[in-house]
């Protein structure tokens, strides 16, 4: 019984071992892929198996290579320092430069020109801290010439901004000239801030059409709808109530001082409010209820 289970404990091992190893062998180039194109390998492979590589590279056109480059570099601050050498298409730089940023746009530079076939780079990074400090103190004195020469303008657009808000807000408090539209005081103080609201986007397009920022003015209202859907579904209750409101403010199915019964509560309307309406009871109490309420109940599908 021993004898015979041994050898099969051993065939099977064997049988494992090959086909493991054979798993191995075959898993081993999609290993190495899958590592490339972690690493990014892969495309920088594609991307130099697609360049075709010209047989013709001379030593003149490795100069005119060499001059293109030194002319750029020499019309940018920053790149001045860095040295250029090209053999066979194949361009090496070298140098110090200040940041990492200009570094790249060395790098990008001499891809683009036409004939390199790859590029070399020995460019180091100054990590001193006091070329550091003066350019950094440059940046600075840059901006601050570009806020002094902007100011003018500036408070131009500030005053362009000021003069339609204020006069948005005189249009809103004009509350006699929104009645005579409206079917109620909810109604005509509505309009008002929407007049209100209209005056002051109406001036912050103008002030940014002064500064020539109207392409910030989408990302404030994309901003601001995004920002209110959120409150939106945050406040459900209370936007519910504000447009129950507005539909029984145009419906007007009673007016102020008129006794009515909705759910069970019975009193004389003091006033219709954003979010509720105000009875007075018989026996002298405040009774608010939520305008969701009241308008479900006032217009109640039969």
């Amino acid at each position: 019984m021993t004898k015979q289970w041994i050898p099969k404990i051993e065939y099977r091992t064997l049988v494992a071992g090959l086909v493991s190893g054979w798993l191995l062998i075959a898993a081993s180039p999609r290993a190495d892929e899958l590592t490339d194109l972690l690493t990014g390998k892969q495309e920088e492979a594609a991307a130099a198996g697609e360049q075709v590589i010209s047989a013709g590279t001379s030593e003149k056109d490795d100069t005119k290579i060499r001059k293109r480059l030194q002319a750029i570099y020499a019309e940018i601050q920053g790149l001045k320092g860095v040295a250029v050498r090209v053999s066979g298409g194949i361009v090496f730089l070298s140098g110090e430069v200040e940041s990492a940023a200009t570094e790249t746009m060395a790098l990008e530079f001499a891809r683009k020109v036409e004939g390199v076939v790859k590029v070399e780079n020995t460019i180091s990074v100054n990590r001193e801290l006091q070329p550091r400090l003066q350019a950094m103190w440059a940046k600075i004195v840059r901006l601050a010439q570009q806020v002094l020469v902007g100011l003018p303008l500036f408070l131009l657009a500030l005053a362009v901004l000021a003069l339609f808000w204020i006069t948005g807000r005189w249009l809103a408090a004009r509350q006699g000239l929104f009645q005579r539209i409206a079917p109620n005081s909810f109604i005509a103080h509505l309009l008002g801030q929407l007049t209100q609201w209209s005056f002051v986007i109406a001036g912050l397009v103008m002030a940014l059409g002064l500064l020539d920022a109207t392409a910030l003015l989408g990302t404030i209202l994309g901003a601001a709808g995004i920002i209110g859907l959120a409150v939106g579904f945050a406040v459900r209750d209370t936007v519910e109530n504000y447009i129950a409101s507005i539909l029984l403010s145009l419906r007007n199915p009673f007016q102020v001082s008129d006794l009515v019964d909705i759910g069970g509560h019975q009193g004389h309307v003091v006033k219709l409010t954003s979010r509720a309406t105000i009875l007075l009871s018989p026996d002298g109490n405040h009774i608010r209820i939520p305008n969701a309420t009241v308008f479900k109940r006032t217009f109640r599908t039969p």
